[in-house]
């Protein structure tokens, strides 16, 4: 009887034991919770003429424990096409969100239409990658005004008929 009570409390005793010692590990599990990393690019001006320059705002936010190294990039650059952030790179502390700003330089040759650009942002921790996110980000090329249309030369002379008729008829008023 005395071994089974003894049996029972030390099955009791590891159960509870276990059940700290999972507690703990589950405390202490990585310091690094993947990814480290949230990225969220929003659009300051995305519409944009031919030769002219689309700009965006890229913040990213630390989710982990450790200070880590952020460095932000485009995927697939565009030929042509010019990209900087500002800054392109830093370390990131635990919990802190850190602004960047992304301008695009659109060719002057640019056609008009929507063109799509991967914005990467790769987090490392003692030289391991720790997360590397992806955003695609739209540009939106608008094309110049028509241009206004240009007088025909029968555009020309229906307007001299037009002026010479408003000048007889203000001539003919002052001579009554």
């Amino acid at each position: 009887m005395k071994e089974v009570k003894l049996v029972k409390a030390l099955f009791m005793t590891s159960m509870v034991l276990a059940v700290l010692v999972g507690t703990v590990s589950a405390q202490v599990q990585p310091l690094s919770p993947g990814p480290g990393i949230v990225v969220d690019v929003s659009a300051m001006n995305d519409e944009v003429f031919p030769g002219e320059t689309a700009t965006y705002k890229v913040n990213v936010t630390s989710i982990t424990t450790v200070t880590e190294h952020v460095v932000l990039s485009i995927d697939d650059p565009k030929p042509g096409w010019t990209y900087t952030f500002d800054p392109a790179e830093y370390d990131i502390n635990p919990g802190e969100t850190v602004c960047s700003h992304l301008s695009m330089a659109v060719p002057p040759d640019a056609t008009p239409g929507d063109y799509y650009h991967d914005v990467n942002a790769t987090a490392t921790f003692m030289f391991i990658v720790e997360s590397s996110i992806y955003t695609n980000v739209k540009t939106t090329v608008i094309s110049f005004p028509k241009r206004v249309p240009t007088l025909t030369p029968f555009g020309i002379i229906a307007l001299v008929g037009l002026l010479s008729v408003i000048a007889i008829s203000k001539i003919r008023r002052r001579g009554k």
